[in-house]
């Protein structure tokens, strides 16, 4: 059992000069009182006032903390990568063999999270032996970041350093001016854009606009081709159906309370689905048979062929966007408790159950993507983090904390190296998926609400409150290919 406190530590310590008397009473050289001195620091190291620091103290269970003190080094380490999973650092570790606690952990963050991020990974992750093996293959899997200094102490070994991005950029990115350029697409004035969607096969490019019409832009051309004109209110999301590879059918949601099927070719609207509430999120199964459609609170199944709600529940909690996993069996939630739900999927019925509760963010979810190969997915919240996960262990691997304000949409490349990450920031964030690192910067003039990868080319489709409506395409020019260059 975890039981954890938070506060801004300002005077923590760590000594070498009491290494040797903490390692003569894990051995049982000293007393209760000898051993409470032995851990009182001697030295202190004051941290930078604007850093935020913490102190998580830790029990475990009884039955399990003959195995899981064996080793305080081990234990040590094991601690210092989830606190760097998270853009995090160690700053102080210390085995306890006395007292309420089994021990306690000094760690920083660079901004936005508080201690019960890393209680609830720590729980997570140390609950049973299966999570824990787990999360050491997917350790194995990705790539290994630097140790900070080395302490001599005995019990500080390996601490994690990741510095803040934030404060640290890098001085050149692989991806900048000289390699990418960036092409304009007409839009129509205040019509500012909402989501963005590019059918299966790359060749158009849908744009829900707060206007009510949705634009269908020809990405060859670079021009816009034909729109989708009925809703009555913004159009919050539109997605294509991942059967029909020509982009013939998509589906639209809007906060005048419907959603809508829609024939792309003629422009009319095939089927209008009655919400009773502001719809704001969408998406399709992986097979096109079935697509789901949020409200405020509430989620609706809808058989795609009959165009029939088949379920429909009402939560306790925030819906803000939801996706399916890539076999169409998994299906979750971003929640406004910072949490995702998720569940499994009854493709023959359309049927929820819910099967897990995960945390994931100190502020409300606000978007979530699955990347295309299925192995890794992504969290966007109000925290202004971008948690990124891996969908077989259900952990959190990393996070990207450049941004400054609330995460609006995220993208993963076609190829899944790349994740891309928007918000009221006047940048939008390229990311290496497996390890975090800034690719680029894509420089914005007004605040950005979605953001599309092309699915065949690294090209990234972006658009928010310009007043003229314009949506852009980014593009890496090195084997680019389309019109859009």
């Amino acid at each position: 059992m975890l039981r954890a406190c938070a506060r801004r530590a300002r005077n923590v310590t760590s000594s070498a000069a009491n290494a040797r008397a903490i390692a003569r009473a894990r051995h049982g050289g000293l007393g209760a009182e000898e051993e409470e001195l032995a851990y009182a620091p001697k030295t202190h190291t004051r941290f930078e006032p604007t850093e935020p620091t913490f102190m998580t103290v830790f029990t475990l269970a009884r039955n399990e903390a003959a195995t899981k003190m064996e080793s305080a080094e081990a234990q040590e380490r094991h601690i210092a990568r989830l606190i760097g999973m998270l853009g995090g650092s160690l700053k102080s570790f210390y085995v306890t063999q006395t007292g309420d606690h089994d021990g306690v952990v000094i760690y920083a963050f660079p901004k936005n999270h508080d201690s019960r991020t890393f209680t609830c990974l720590l729980r997570q992750s140390l609950g049973t032996e299966p999570r824990r093996a787990a999360l050491e293959r997917l350790m194995d899997d990705l790539p290994h970041r630097p140790y900070g200094v080395v302490d001599d102490t005995a019990f500080a070994l390996e601490g994690m350093w990741m510095p803040n991005p934030g404060e640290y950029p890098p001085t050149k990115h692989p991806f900048d001016d000289v390699n990418t350029r960036t092409r304009a697409l007409p839009g129509r004035a205040g019509a500012k854009t909402r989501s963005l969607a590019f059918c299966p096969n790359g060749a158009w490019l849908a744009a829900a606009c707060g206007d009510g019409e949705v634009t269908i832009y020809d990405v060859e051309a670079a021009t816009r081709a034909s729109a989708l004109a009925g809703h009555a209110s913004s159009a919050e999301q539109v997605a294509y159906d991942p059967a029909s590879a020509n982009g013939d059918r998509a589906l639209t949601v809007s906060t005048d309370k419907t959603a809508k099927f829609w024939d792309v070719k003629s422009g009319k609207c095939a089927s209008t689905i009655e919400l009773k509430e502001a719809g704001y999120a969408c998406a399709w199964s992986p097979s096109g048979r079935h697509c789901s459609v949020g409200t405020a609170e509430a989620v609706k199944i809808i058989d795609a062929t009959t165009m029939n709600v088949v379920w429909e529940q009402k939560f306790e909690y925030e819906v803000n966007a939801m996706t399916w996993d890539v076999s169409g069996k998994k299906f979750m939630l971003a929640t406004g408790q910072g949490k995702m739900e998720k569940f499994s999927f009854d493709d023959s019925t359309g049927a929820l159950t819910h099967a897990s509760s995960h945390f994931a963010h100190n502020g409300g979810c606000y978007c979530i993507e699955m990347d295309p190969t299925g192995k890794y997915f992504a969290m966007g919240a109000a925290d202004a983090i971008v948690s990124l996960w891996a969908t077989e262990e259900l952990m959190c691997y990393d996070t990207v904390v450049r941004l400054d304000w609330p995460i609006r949409a995220l993208a993963y490349s076609h190829d899944s190296a790349y994740i891309a990450s928007a918000s009221e920031d006047m940048f939008i964030d390229i990311a290496d998926v497996k390890t975090g690192s800034c690719m680029a910067q894509i420089k914005t003039e007004v605040a950005t609400n979605a953001v599309a990868f092309h699915p065949k080319e690294l090209v990234l489709a972006y658009g928010g409150d310009d007043p003229k409506g314009t949506v852009r395409l980014w593009s890496v020019t090195k084997g680019f290919t389309m019109g859009s260059k």
